[in-house]
């Protein structure tokens, strides 16, 4: 029981981290995003109108993008690996190209 209960607030607490550090973003938004970022894009075995956008810039730190459509919309995550090596989720820029 105790392992279960664990396992519920892991997952919730992902999915809130997941919903405060991600954006939505028009198709056309994404594609430039992606391309601005020097990514291209992968589309999924199984699903034909899913792709996904991939990039990760090392700096100090090293930021990863992530940009995943489907045929209703695209969304924006970004993480960051800070010095001490965790990985946190970061709100994407504000005012996207």
């Amino acid at each position: 029981m105790r392992k279960l209960l664990v396992f519920i607030i892991f997952a919730l607490s992902i999915t809130v981290v997941a919903e405060t550090a991600s954006a939505a973003i028009s198709q056309s938004t994404a594609d430039g995003l992606c391309r601005g970022l020097g990514g291209f894009w992968t589309v999924h075995p199984t699903c034909s109108v899913c792709k996904t956008c991939t990039v990760c810039v090392q700096g100090v730190t090293i930021r990863c993008h992530y940009i995943a459509c489907d045929n209703s919309g695209c969304d924006y995550f970004v993480v960051r690996k800070g010095i001490f090596g965790r990985w946190q989720p970061r709100r994407p820029p504000v005012g996207l190209p």
